[in-house]
Parts: C-alpha cells; sequence; structure tokens
C-alpha cells in the first residue's frame, strides 16, 4: 500500500485518496474567505446545468489539451473570461472550456502574471474551443 504525507497536516495518507483534513479547510474558507454572492451563482441549478454540458461536450476530456493531440481527464469548468470581468458571459457556454487541474493553474499562472498574458490565454482557450467538432467553431460570440 502506497503512502504519500498530507501537505497540510503532515498524517500518513493512502496515494488516491483525500486526508481528513481537506474537508475542514475548505468548510473553513467557504465560511471565512469565499464571497457568499459568487458561492450562490456556483451552487445554482443553472450553473450546475451548464456546467454538466460543457463536460459532456469535451467528452469529458481537457478541451485545451485535447486540441494540442493529447487526451487528458478534465476537472474543471473555466470561464474564460472570469465573472468579475463579464458577468454577463457567466452562463455562456461560448466562454466555459473545462479542464484539468494542472491547465487549470496555468490558466491561472497567465492571468496573474500581466494583462498581456491574461489576453493570450483566452486567445489560446478560444481557440481550443473553436477546434472542438462539437461546436464546429459556432459557439455563441464572446
Amino acid at each position: 500500500m502506497l503512502t504519500r504525507i498530507c501537505p497540510s497536516c503532515g498524517r500518513l495518507v493512502q496515494q488516491g485518496e483525500a486526508c481528513p483534513c481537506q474537508a475542514k479547510r475548505h468548510k473553513a474558507y467557504d465560511r471565512e474567505r469565499r464571497d457568499k454572492d459568487r458561492a450562490r451563482f456556483y451552487h445554482s441549478r443553472e450553473w450546475r446545468a451548464v456546467a454538466a454540458a460543457v463536460r459532456a461536450r469535451a467528452g469529458y476530456a481537457d478541451e485545451l489539451a485535447k486540441a494540442g493531440g493529447r487526451l487528458v481527464p478534465g476537472a474543471v469548468v473555466h470561464h474564460i473570461h472570469p465573472v468579475g470581468d463579464r458577468p454577463d458571459l457567466r452562463l455562456s457556454m461560448a466562454n466555459l472550456i473545462y479542464v484539468s487541474t494542472r491547465t487549470h493553474k496555468e490558466i491561472h499562472d497567465a492571468y496573474n502574471k500581466n494583462p498581456q498574458a491574461k489576453k493570450e490565454m483566452q486567445e489560446r482557450l478560444l481557440a481550443a474551443l473553436a477546434l472542438n467538432p462539437s461546436i464546429g467553431g459556432r459557439g455563441e460570440k464572446v
């Protein structure tokens, strides 16, 4: 049996399983730091339906990796234009892309680097969506 050390609490945990401390951390974050309006949106029936449709459109694979010729399981439905910047696009399928956690981190690293890097990443994400045959490049205008 393989084990790993939890980076948060230092406890030994079986490989592939979440440490029990993770649930406590998420609850504390929700209670103390998360924007209540944003949390309400991400728990809404509309968001859950659109997110499910995006995952199905992607075939449950990372759409950016798929555009690059690789097949990687996806994990996160990401807003290309953040809700804070473009709230009108928060439920637009043309503004949502399904990506892996690794790709999601790369995206946010680019977004946080500088405005030019953010714009380039957004263009790259939109181009990846345009390559998706289920969309055929005919998605909603963003």
